[in-house]
């Protein structure tokens, strides 16, 4: 879902609030380069030593600041970016639909020009 976020085909990312994701930040100390996971928070301690083993692609270093990131954070930035909502679903309402997810859904926009790319091809078929 957050791939389409990132391209604009989300009108509205739903998430509910327990959802237990975070984004981990490593930004190198010494040249700023930066690399990001998405991450159960669960497993953040064992990610945050995985991503402070692997050098800096760029300078090679090995010293990097972490920064925890909320998902919902992120799933707002991204949507603000293109025009999206972030709606979240309380885990404890009757709305439980999410449940048999893993936390997140999305309605999608429609394509207006695939669409009517469509019905030009679906009339030339008939």
């Amino acid at each position: 879902m957050l791939n389409a976020l990132k391209i604009g085909e989300v009108e509205v990312a739903l998430a509910t609030d327990n959802t237990n994701m975070i984004e981990l930040i490593a930004v190198c100390k010494k040249c700023g380069l930066s690399k990001s996971k998405i991450v159960d928070k669960k497993k953040r301690l064992l990610i945050t030593r995985e991503m402070m083993s692997n050098p800096c692609e760029k300078c090679r270093s090995v010293e990097y600041e972490v920064v925890e990131k909320d998902i919902i954070d992120v799933l707002d930035d991204l949507a603000s970016q293109t025009n999206a909502r972030v709606e979240v679903i309380s885990a404890e309402s009757e709305e439980k639909k999410l449940n048999a997810l893993p936390g997140f859904a999305a309605l999608l926009r429609l394509d207006l020009k695939l669409n009517a790319k469509n019905k030009n091809l679906s009339g030339r078929l008939s």
